[in-house]
């Protein structure tokens, strides 16, 4: 395992098949496989943190990166600064999906956790009523009429039968079209439409930026719903526990064990390009060192020319980030989602909205408190935190109540038994269930917002895909990697990383099956049979 995170230090190896810079979640799954496949790999970071747009950070180093401290108890809560893990763009994991089958194969599960999502909702006819996951839960949903759930069942059958003729009919049509066609109330189009396929693009009126989704590409998405469901738990969503960057340091970590070099705080600062070949043979990294490379993988921000060459597409995030004193959850479960349809009342929100909601037990906040991600997309890019509190403060106000802040907080001297309790939290990684000091109790029956932060993120995403580079205009050996994207999962992350990986290796699969995955199933298998015959023995005796 080779690590570097020194500034000044110069690297002994000076040739490497792939330079790769910046950690987001592309890069570092590129840098785990390509290494996995052989290649050598140094793996550059400008920042002293691991993940990109994709970074998670504590709750004094969120704010500073986002440039501004929000409004509430921010230095109440800072006392736990430690136990906060705030995700830039929060994201969800198919149980079933693609990015799952390639945790597997590559053994990334070894440094990963994941609990199952409890429950998601839909906001519809003025409450958030229960997504159901299952058959079993569809026929117990109690918002959806008996004609509604036959209607349900019905057509996700009919998702799961590629070759329908009613399906072949309306391939070429819009996904809301056919949904249409198959009679469906408004109610159960939401449902399926913003709940089950997780669109965020109003769907009933067409946008010059984003088209309406196709019927096939609708299907697709209802398909792996349908399938993660029961998986792992009764949803179909599985959420990394320390927040999305763990993906990221997971990949790196596979590609350190394959002797991938890696160096934070370090960039490049010029490329060399070969005047005959047309392709970047050198870097100049930000040390002063010259380093060789066949490849050069870099985010858009690190490349220090060509950039006039790159064709993006800005895409905007609003967000706010809060944590509450309670859940949002009718019947008080911990991690869950809401979905707002866009053009919902009284949020005028003109794309869905995605309000996460997490505990202690993902670890990402202190005990007795939950951390909320609101998130809806934006056209408006340079509005800032302001654009954002616009945009979300009515779904905010909706849910939460403010807990006022006191116009001069006083600390009153700490009992014995509360030094104690501080000293012992402090000492114990995991925290043990306290009442919360200085807690403040929200005067109805909603959640207090104890603390709220807005911005706007701004993402970055490569318009071409059909290129070698990815950009025309560049060296046909330098590939630009996106940034996060704007919805909830990682399948358009997990598309580019392939197709970059296929050009740099033609031949190789992306991540061919490691033999000792059979091997771990039949230790696994042996084990539980000898437990099961212990406990058979115990009982005899």
């Amino acid at each position: 395992n080779k690590l570097m995170d020194t500034k000044g230090a110069w690297l002994d190896d000076t040739t490497f098949d792939v330079i790769i810079v910046g950690t987001g979640f592309i890069q570092s799954v590129l840098a785990g496989v390509l290494a996995k496949a052989d290649k050598t790999v140094l793996h550059l970071d400008k920042n002293e943190y691991y993940g990109g747009s994709y970074a998670t950070f504590s709750l004094s180093s969120f704010t500073e990166h986002i440039g501004n401290k929000g409004y509430g108890h921010f230095d109440h809560l800072l006392q736990e600064n430690r136990y906060f893990n705030i995700d830039l763009v929060p994201k969800l994991i198919y149980s079933s999906g693609d990015l799952v089958s390639t945790l597997i194969q590559s053994n990334v599960t070894h440094y990963l956790e994941f609990k199952c999502l409890e429950q998601s909702y839909l906001y519809v006819d003025g409450s958030i009523q229960e997504v159901p996951s299952s058959k079993e839960d569809i026929f117990k949903n109690k918002f959806l009429g008996l004609k509604d759930k036959r209607l349900l069942m019905k057509f996700i059958n009919l998702c799961m039968e590629p070759n329908s003729p009613v399906i072949q009919e309306y391939k070429q049509n819009t996904f809301v079209n056919f949904l249409k066609s198959q009679k469906l109330p408004h109610a159960l189009e939401q449902f399926i439409t913003y709940a089950i396929a997780l669109v965020d693009s109003d769907q009933t009126a067409p946008n010059p930026s984003k088209p309406l989704l196709s019927t096939e590409e609708g299907l697709e998405l209802v398909k792996d719903y349908v399938r993660s469901v029961g998986r792992y738990g009764s949803t179909p969503f599985l959420v990394p526990l320390y927040g999305t960057s763990e993906l990221s340091q997971a990949y790196c970590r596979l590609c350190a064990v394959n002797q991938g070099v890696y160096v934070l705080r370090r960039t490049i600062d010029k490329l060399t390009v070969n005047e005959e070949t047309k392709l970047v043979e050198e870097v100049v990294c930000s040390a002063g060192q010259t380093l060789k490379t066949k490849f050069l993988i870099s985010d858009f921000e690190s490349l220090p020319q060509f950039k006039e060459n790159v064709s993006l597409q800005l895409r905007g995030l609003s967000r706010c980030v809060c944590v509450i004193n309670k859940s949002i959850s009718p019947t008080h479960l911990k991690n869950i989602l809401i979905i707002i349809p866009p053009n919902t009342a009284p949020f005028n929100n003109p794309s869905a909205v995605h309000i996460l909601q997490f505990d202690r037990s993902l670890q990402v906040c202190p005990n007795n408190q939950y951390l909320v991600h609101i998130s809806t997309p934006t056209t408006s890019l340079e509005g800032g935190s302001e654009a954002a509190e616009k945009s979300l403060s009515p779904v905010v106000n909706y849910f939460f109540e403010t807990v006022p802040v006191p116009e001069k907080e006083t600390e009153e001297p700490k009992t014995e038994t509360e030094n104690e309790l501080e000293t012992k939290l402090e000492n114990d990684s995991h925290p043990i269930e306290k009442e919360k000091i200085d807690s403040v109790a929200p005067s109805s029956s909603k959640p207090g917002v104890l603390w709220q932060a807005y911005y706007t993120q701004v993402l970055r995403h490569i318009n071409e895909e059909t290129t070698q580079s990815a950009v025309e205009g560049l060296p046909s050996n330098v590939f630009v990697c996106s940034d996060a994207t704007l919805g909830l999962g990682h399948a358009a992350d997990l598309k580019e990383a392939k197709r970059i990986f296929s050009f740099i290796c033609p031949d190789a699969e992306f991540l061919p099956s490691d033999p000792t995955e059979h091997l771990d199933e039949e230790v696994l298998r042996e084990a539980r049979l000898l437990q099961q015959q212990n406990e058979q023995q115990n009982e005899t005796n």
